[in-house]
């Protein structure tokens, strides 16, 4: 039983390429085989050529450029909102939002090196730009410099001696 599950899962799988006659031999034989028996497989076979059918009822409206552009990008939009749903209390919180970011990644990474080594030269200009103007310095009395300390005050007088009676 698990087998032929399996097998008809397998076999489902196949028919797309099936109908398209991309397959050929004994596996084409095997799912022959199978849609006679199995009526689900059978039933998604004649959707696959109603829908074919259909498709080249309808004329085709070529694409410009553009849409084929951004193609990726809205597919992949729209995989993330269903994925992701944006919560009702945050879209309403940004929905008068002004800031729209830009994709300009190209322009980004030229101008970033030049305003780093912009902001690097005005910090190092305002560091060094004090050091430089010093203005007057004081004056510095030389001869003060070099002058012998004062010599040591002199001993005490001795006390007076003793009178004899």
């Amino acid at each position: 039983m698990k087998e032929t599950l399996m097998r008809h899962k397998k076999i489902k799988e196949m028919l797309g390429a099936y109908f398209d006659g991309e397959i050929s031999g004994q596996k084409k034989r095997i799912i022959e085989q199978h849609l006679k028996t199995c009526q689900t497989c059978h039933r998604e076979l004649l959707l696959l050529e109603k829908t074919d059918k259909l498709s080249k009822k309808l004329r085709y409206s070529s694409q410009g450029d553009e849409y084929w552009k951004t193609f990726s990008y809205r597919v992949s939009t729209g995989i993330k909102q269903r994925i992701i749903p944006i919560p009702e209390k945050e879209a309403k919180m940004f929905k008068d939002s002004f800031i729209v970011g830009g994709k300009n990644y190209g322009l980004k990474a030229m101008v970033f090196p030049f305003s780093l080594v912009a902001h690097f030269i005005i910090a190092a200009l305002l560091v060094i730009m004090p050091m430089m103007n010093t203005g007057n310095l004081p004056e510095v009395e030389i001869y003060s410099a070099f002058l012998a300390p004062p010599p040591p005050p002199p001993p005490p007088p001795p006390p007076p001696a003793k009178k004899a009676l």
